[in-house]
């Protein structure tokens, strides 16, 4: 579930406007995600959104109207919706997974933190995990260990196989941020994986 730039402000100007609206969002999502059996959902927002807290007056122009406490609770209710649909499969509720993407911030922000902070733990609190943008730091993964304790294994450090600014470089040096996480305690996300298919030629 993406949005981004100025068309994404507008879609989450109307999904996430109020409480009520929100909610809606998450049950479609979860009639999606049950009619064409999927596992869960990687939500991705990469515009701006008004912050929990306003303290200042800012303008029309740098956040749209789509609030951060709706996206927190439309996530809340969507992983809770989800883990319902895993139990009436028949499955355990663990195998549905609801992933936020380290982008917005609580302070309605498009910034990026390469590792879980106070600006982006909020979402990953109501939700199954979130996927760490692909720019991190060798030291980064145990700093996020160590911040959420048991649930490490719910920090997923991007890892851009493309190799754009990814840690080790991505394409076959990937190993090496999986490396790293390992060492953490952390998991690993693959963004891109395709490229080994898209990239390296065809073996007779």
């Amino acid at each position: 579930f993406l949005t981004e730039w100025d068309e994404g402000k507008s879609m989450c100007d109307e999904l996430f406007s109020d409480a009520e609206t929100a909610k809606r969002t998450a049950m479609q999502l979860a009639l999606i995600a049950e009619d064409y059996c999927l596992d869960g959902w990687l939500i991705n927002i990469e515009n701006q959104l008004y912050p929990m807290k306003i303290e200042k007056q800012f303008a029309d122009n740098e956040f749209s109207s789509g609030k951060v406490e709706h996206v927190i609770l439309f996530l809340s209710i969507l992983t809770h919706l989800m883990k319902d649909i895993c139990v009436r499969r028949g499955q355990s509720e663990d195998e549905s997974y609801i992933l936020w993407y380290d982008s917005v911030t609580i302070e309605g922000r498009l910034q990026w933190q390469d590792k879980l902070t106070f600006l982006n733990k909020p979402f990953f609190d109501v939700c199954d995990g979130i996927l760490i943008n692909y720019t991190w730091k060798e030291d980064d993964p145990i700093y996020c260990a160590n911040y959420v304790g048991e649930r490490c294994y719910d920090i997923y450090m991007g890892c851009d196989v493309w190799g754009r600014g990814t840690y080790g470089g991505g394409k076959l040096n990937s190993y090496q941020a999986a490396q790293v996480c390992i060492r953490a305690g952390t998991s690993l996300g693959l963004f891109a994986p395709g490229w080994t298919l898209e990239s390296l030629p065809v073996s007779c």
